[in-house]
């Protein structure tokens, strides 16, 4: 069994493949993601899987006040 198959695994992502030094992995349906292999630890694997489940909040743009 491929090394990174189970790192990618023990953080709850589906293993995919391991390419030109980066490994692959999906949450479930979701979009594939990737790490460099030297990166590819669970807690990286799970901040990654985190980053791609949560949307991403808008801001409004910082506007100059009165003095």
């Amino acid at each position: 069994m491929d090394p990174y198959k189970t790192l990618v695994e023990s953080a709850g992502a589906t293993f995919i493949a391991v390419k030109d030094g980066c490994v692959f992995f999906r949450d479930g349906e979701g979009p594939t993601l990737s790490l460099y292999s030297f990166a590819c630890t669970p807690e990286n694997i799970r901040l990654c899987l985190k980053n791609a489940r949560e949307p991403v909040v808008g801001f409004e743009p910082l506007l100059p006040t009165e003095k």
